[in-house]
């Protein structure tokens, strides 16, 4: 894994000298010991303005940035399956490509909830792009009070590589639970090759 994180930082380290700037705010820096084993050291910095020459960076980098900033996304509150509400879209930050939802959804239950799930959407009015979603604990679940008042506020990641790859692996599931057994042993096989 390590070998692979090294071989694809240097294709983006060729990529900028060929361009002459940085398109990420990122620079990783590698470490090698004598046995082989490699170190990283991950340093954020701001990505510039202009070419390593001092020259103006080409439009298509400019206008890349801009479309960066102008994406807007927001979040869905789903309960035990059902939609609830959304928050208000916010936009893309460059260069951390973060998401700041600062807002707080107060929801009154007659029963405790099975699953509270949240759905990070990018879009909006004709066309909208799920892009994770996440699964909260269910405040309270771990007590034996009647009632339970508790506040969520965490900082959560979410990724649409990782939510396709989990899609992926409860289709291949849902798929392997209806195989027979040389079926199987077939299909492990072919994964061991």
């Amino acid at each position: 894994m390590a070998e692979k994180l090294y071989q694809k930082w240097k294709e983006i380290k060729e990529l900028r000298k060929k361009n002459m700037y940085a398109a990420s705010n990122l620079k990783l820096k590698v470490h090698k010991s004598d046995d082989g084993e490699f170190f990283f050291n991950l340093i954020h910095e701001e990505p510039s303005s202009k070419l390593y020459s001092g020259g103006a960076l080409p439009s298509s980098e400019i206008t890349r940035r801009n479309d960066i900033v102008k994406i807007r996304a927001f979040i869905r509150l789903i309960i035990n399956g059902h939609y609830v509400t959304r928050s208000k879209k916010a936009f893309l930050k460059w260069p951390n490509l973060e998401l700041e939802i600062a807002e707080q959804f107060e929801v009154y239950l007659f029963t405790m909830p099975s699953s509270i799930q949240v759905e990070i959407v990018i879009g909006g009015l004709f066309s909208e792009v799920l892009v994770d979603v996440i699964n909260l604990e269910v405040p309270g679940s771990h007590v034996k009070a009647l009632t339970s008042a508790a506040t969520l506020i965490k900082d959560l990641s979410f990724s649409k590589v990782a939510f396709e790859k989990r899609r992926n692996a409860r289709k291949v599931a849902k798929e392997r639970s209806t195989m027979t057994e040389e079926q199987k042993i077939e299909d492990k096989k072919r994964q061991d090759q």
